[in-house]
């Protein structure tokens, strides 16, 4: 999600250019409605960013506003009209990767029947282990049906099945990095640098920047567009004096980039941990370090969140927090 911490209308600003980008010129087309706004990821702004995005709505009420959540504690506008996605099927699962043939199909090792099979096998265990009575330490709360629902990660297991492989549900970025990984390797005969890399992702996140500067990192930044989990996308550029393409990098989504962000957040840089809680822009790596760190490192840095929510009043990032470790370490 876009940095929204100064709010909607600044947020919208950075992607605009000319007239458009007038403040006054931009909040009049909101309230008329002439502009729609969609807001996503709500779950991954801070409670303080949400109340803005909230007030902001009801503020602008005759404005078109869709605005999207996992579940979370936060209270929609008033007026507002709810719709609450439910899990797809099994059958509705297994019926997605299959339309995702023609997608996988150009980097797929197998053939469509193949394919096909494998999709079907891969659902039925995931539903036998799901629906079975003895769960396993490696079961989540939220179900690896349930996980498949979402369209990155789903997209994510069509790309392992049509590469000839098992997808581990709970790890498909990572399963997909090793991937690269591999080919990387096999490429320029070194290894990928992902604690480098991370630390470009780090510095870029607290830039503010929207794009992703690659200058360095070409070779590697090659190989994850090749495994699409980054994007290169050119643009044209249109000013009085002159016509320039410019390139612009960005990861497929944010749960890519928190993958790659995690490195810069373990050792030797544990302030990191405690000096970004509550940031916007790193909410998301939490979710990944309760499963990355030592275990004793995670439950050190439970505590601290567990004095930092009594002192803030809030428990989101803590919850989130708590339950990936519970699920670590077997429990429910």
């Amino acid at each position: 999600m876009t940095q929204i911490s100064e709010g909607v209308v600044a947020a919208i600003q950075r992607k605009l250019q000319g007239q458009a980008k007038d403040e006054n010129y931009l909040r009049t087309l909101i309230h008329a409605g002439a502009l729609d706004v969609l807001v996503d990821g709500l779950n991954e702004a801070t409670p303080d960013a949400r109340s803005r995005i909230s007030r902001f709505a009801e503020d602008s009420f005759k404005g078109n506003f869709v605005l999207t959540t996992q579940p979370t504690s936060w209270e929609p506008p008033r007026s507002t009209r709810v719709y609450v996605l439910q899990p797809l099927l099994p059958k509705q699962v297994e019926d997605f990767l299959e339309q995702q043939w023609k997608l996988v199909e150009p980097g797929a090792t197998v053939g469509v029947r193949a394919y096909n099979k494998a999709v079907k096998d891969f659902v039925a265990t995931l539903k036998s282990e799901t629906e079975g009575e003895d769960k396993t330490s490696r079961d989540l709360p939220i179900e690896a049906l349930s996980i498949l629902c979402n369209p990155m990660e789903a997209a994510l297991a069509a790309e392992r099945l049509a590469r000839g492989e098992n997808p581990d549900v709970f790890r498909l970025v990572e399963q997909c990095f090793q991937g690269a990984a591999t080919v990387f390797r096999q490429r320029h005969n070194r290894e990928f640098r992902k604690e480098q890399f991370a630390e470009r992702v780090y510095e870029w996140r607290l830039s503010g920047e929207p794009n992703l500067n690659v200058e360095g990192f070409e070779e590697e930044s090659s190989v994850l567009v090749d495994h699409k989990l980054l994007l290169c996308l050119t643009e044209t550029l249109k000013n009085q004096k002159e016509t320039k393409d410019v390139t612009k990098w960005m990861f497929r989504h944010d749960k890519i980039m928190n993958f790659f962000m995690v490195p810069a957040f373990l050792d030797p840089h544990a302030d990191r941990r405690m000096k970004h809680v509550g940031d916007e822009p790193f909410g998301g790596v939490y979710d990944l370090l309760a499963i990355e760190l030592p275990l004793a490192k995670a439950e050190e840095l439970q505590r601290f969140l567990v004095d930092w929510s009594a002192t803030t009043n809030e428990n989101e990032l803590l919850n989130r927090f708590t339950r990936r470790l519970n699920q670590r370490n077997g429990r429910k």
